[in-house]
């Protein structure tokens, strides 16, 4: 079983508290403006009636099978870790041409114009090394955002959600050319 992991978001358990968004900004003390992390309200359309149905999504970098930010790294910034599939992002050698912004499908990294860097979530990899969670599932009082293996997750998706889905997000980049690791269980009685 592949040791590569991935996130699950539980639409139907998150109540947009944000407390992922502020667990990641203290864990990485990102300035005022700067988020790797970020809840959003996605609209969905129910099958019985027809209608909309909100529900909330948390969205951080999803450590991508084919990550495309690190295919157009001009200095290589950007390396996967064999065994877990972390897409890591070297602060130190980016030069701030934000190509990888333009690239990704989910808006992951995020440039800091103060520095003239860009970041983006590394799956609290320190966390991890350490015994940890990422410090945005550790917080999640709801239990809506977990990790895992990806095919543990997936199992979960489908305890959860009656199936499990991936985000697409209108893009420049094919959803099916980065293959992202999360798991999103959809708000219930609706679909993508």
């Amino acid at each position: 079983m592949s040791k590569k992991l991935a996130f699950l978001m539980d639409m139907v358990s998150c109540n947009n508290c944000k407390t992922c968004e502020v667990a990641c900004k203290m864990e990485f003390q990102l300035p005022y403006g700067i988020q790797w992390r970020r809840v959003r309200v996605n609209e969905y359309v129910k099958e019985n009636p027809k209608r909309f149905e909100q529900g909330f999504l948390t969205m951080s970098c999803n450590h991508c099978d084919n990550p495309v930010c690190k295919g157009v790294c001009p200095v290589n910034a950007y390396s996967v870790n064999a065994e877990t599939g972390i897409v890591i992002q070297n602060s130190e050698v980016c030069i701030g041409c934000q190509s990888c912004i333009s690239a990704c499908p989910y808006g992951a990294p995020v440039y800091d114009k103060d520095i003239n860097k860009v970041g983006k979530c590394d799956f609290c990899i320190d966390r991890l090394n350490a015994g940890l969670l990422p410090a945005c599932v550790e917080t999640c009082p709801n239990n809506a955002l977990l990790c895992g293996p990806i095919g543990d997750m997936q199992k979960e998706g489908k305890v959860r959600g009656g199936g499990y889905t991936y985000i697409n997000e209108p893009s420049i980049t094919p959803i099916s050319k980065t293959n992202p690791r999360i798991v999103i269980c959809p708000t219930a009685n609706s679909k993508p």
